[in-house]
């Protein structure tokens, strides 16, 4: 059975929400009007219309010709660096940074943010398969404790000094290989929240992409709070950009005397989708589990609280691979032949597959 939950708004409103314009059609070109073969490969039908031509340039016309036929799980053709450095923050702290530069120039970048208690290197085959498709990757370690670390509110305002100081040294330390008026926040888990608090409070990023979120007060028996505030549902209006969401419910309950839901029902990723109201892309992905998207799901103390699931962790991480990039590739480089991964016949195929349950796509 198909669940594929297709809704659509206004062509302004994903406009007005990437102020860089990504993701909007450019203004029509008389020598464009009437082409259907490369003017609406590249972009949705210039000159028809996406408001009332939707239909025309985005259905069957959008990429004939132009955009890739197999899904991009594969590598990319471009060469990339790695560097890595550190970033001072208030309270005597360091933000470990682990940037990997593609060998083009002004390449949009996605800060990576980890996981509660989880290092950046557990996501590395995400971020070299971004770089390899020409996207830039910041890949965050944020000062962490168990207790007495840094509050939710710290984190998001040290995203924000991430952002100053990509901005300061784009051309800089990056040697001209970031776009920093083309970022998008992601991350896991806690990274994903911590992603979604910092677009409520920060206009710079264009997109958010939240990878099995959990909307968590900041630590065992936490409360929200000012320095650990609830973004779903009370910030989520106040986020305008796209927001791309991939999660599970297999941690969602659990049972046992020491049980501790890794993504709990009522915090999990359902949460902050349910408060959305901007473009929002979402896909819950069959059997996995709240670990399943790292490199080594099998991590060791901290990945043994989450409890097993059905999936192959591998298939769910190519299929975390190819939605990221997308989204990217949509709402940051204004490439529309991403929208074809995250919508139509490829996600239908993967319901019928039984790799995702259900997916929702709206203003995108």
């Amino acid at each position: 059975m198909r669940r594929q939950i297709r809704t659509s708004l206004p062509c302004a409103l994903l406009c007005a929400a990437v102020a860089s314009g990504a993701g909007c059609p450019r203004p029509a070109d008389p020598s464009e009007g009437e082409g259907e073969g490369e003017g609406e490969g590249e972009g949705e039908g210039e000159g028809e219309g996406e408001g009332e031509g939707e239909g025309e340039g985005e259905g069957e016309g959008e990429g004939e010709g132009e955009c890739p036929t197999t899904a991009p799980d594969g590598d990319g053709p471009i060469a990339f660096t790695t560097t890595s450095s550190t970033l001072a923050v208030p309270g005597n702290r360091e933000v470990a940074l682990t940037a990997l530069l593609p060998e083009t120039t002004a390449a949009p970048v996605v800060i990576f943010h980890h996981g509660f208690q989880l290092e950046s290197a557990l996501y590395t085959s995400t971020a070299e398969h971004l770089a390899s498709h020409g996207v830039a990757v910041v890949l965050l370690d944020m000062p962490t404790a168990l207790f007495g670390g840094p509050s939710h509110s710290d984190l998001a305002s040290y995203v924000g000094l991430v952002m100053d100081h990509l901005e300061a040294e784009a051309d800089g330390a990056f040697g001209g290989h970031i776009d920093p008026a083309r970022i998008v926040l992601a991350g896991h888990s806690l990274g994903g929240k911590i992603s979604l608090l910092t677009a409520a409070r920060d206009a710079r990023p264009v997109g958010v992409f939240a990878i099995d979120p959990v909307d968590a007060a900041g630590g065992p028996g936490a409360r929200p709070s000012e320095a650990n505030p609830s973004v779903a549902p009370e910030l989520m209006p106040d986020i305008t950009v796209p927001v791309g969401v991939i999660g599970e419910t297999t941690n969602a309950t659990c049972t046992g005397l020491f049980c501790q839901p890794c993504a709990p029902e009522g915090d999990n990723f359902e949460s902050y989708v349910d408060a959305a109201t901007g473009p929002l892309w979402m896909a819950e992905v069959a059997g996995a589990n709240h670990m399943s998207f790292l490199d080594n799901p099998d991590c060791g103390f901290t990945c043994s609280a989450c409890g097993d699931g059905t999936d192959d962790p591998a298939e769910t991480r190519r299929l975390t691979r190819r939605f990221l990039l997308s989204f990217v590739q949509l709402v940051a480089d204004n490439n529309t032949c991403g929208r074809s991964w995250l919508t139509g016949a490829a996600i239908d195929d993967l319901i019928d597959d039984g790799l995702l349950v259900t997916t929702t796509a709206r203003g995108l």
